[in-house]
Protein backbone atom coordinates (compact mmCIF):
# COMPACT_ATOMS: atom_id res chain seq x y z
CA UNK A 1 0.00 0.00 0.00
CA UNK A 2 2.81 2.41 0.89
CA UNK A 3 4.65 1.67 -2.36
CA UNK A 4 1.54 2.40 -4.38
CA UNK A 5 1.01 5.68 -2.52
CA UNK A 6 4.62 6.77 -3.11
CA UNK A 7 4.39 5.88 -6.79
CA UNK A 8 1.22 7.95 -7.19
CA UNK A 9 2.82 10.92 -5.39
CA UNK A 10 5.85 10.78 -7.71
CA UNK A 11 3.60 10.58 -10.77
CA UNK A 12 1.54 13.53 -9.52
CA UNK A 13 4.66 15.64 -8.95
CA UNK A 14 5.91 14.90 -12.47
CA UNK A 15 2.55 15.84 -13.97
CA UNK A 16 2.44 19.09 -12.01
CA UNK A 17 5.97 19.99 -13.18
CA UNK A 18 5.07 19.28 -16.81
CA UNK A 19 1.92 21.40 -16.50
CA UNK A 20 3.86 24.33 -15.02
CA UNK A 21 6.52 24.13 -17.75
CA UNK A 22 3.92 24.12 -20.54
CA UNK A 23 2.10 27.00 -18.89
CA UNK A 24 5.33 29.03 -18.69
CA UNK A 25 5.99 28.42 -22.40
CA UNK A 26 2.51 29.66 -23.30
CA UNK A 27 2.99 32.82 -21.26
CA UNK A 28 6.32 33.56 -22.96
CA UNK A 29 4.89 33.19 -26.44
CA UNK A 30 2.21 35.87 -26.01
CA UNK A 31 2.69 38.95 -28.17
CA UNK A 32 2.86 42.23 -26.29
CA UNK A 33 2.43 45.56 -27.99
CA UNK A 34 4.63 48.48 -27.08
CA UNK A 35 7.62 46.43 -25.94
CA UNK A 36 9.99 47.89 -28.52
CA UNK A 37 10.74 44.61 -30.30
CA UNK A 38 9.38 43.28 -33.57
CA UNK A 39 9.56 39.73 -34.90
CA UNK A 40 10.04 39.55 -38.65
CA UNK A 41 8.93 36.20 -40.11
CA UNK A 42 9.31 34.85 -43.61
CA UNK A 43 8.47 31.34 -44.70
CA UNK A 44 11.57 29.15 -44.77
CA UNK A 45 13.76 31.71 -42.93
CA UNK A 46 14.51 31.86 -39.21
CA UNK A 47 12.74 34.52 -37.12
CA UNK A 48 14.50 37.87 -36.78
CA UNK A 49 14.16 40.09 -33.73
CA UNK A 50 14.33 43.76 -34.60
CA UNK A 51 14.63 46.21 -31.70
CA UNK A 52 13.58 49.83 -32.11
CA UNK A 53 13.16 52.87 -29.89
CA UNK A 54 9.67 54.07 -29.05
CA UNK A 55 9.01 57.78 -28.84
CA UNK A 56 7.44 58.22 -25.43
CA UNK A 57 7.13 61.91 -24.76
Amino acid sequence: MENKKKALEILLRKNIELYEKSRARKEKSKARSGTGNVIRRRKGDPDKWIAFELNRS
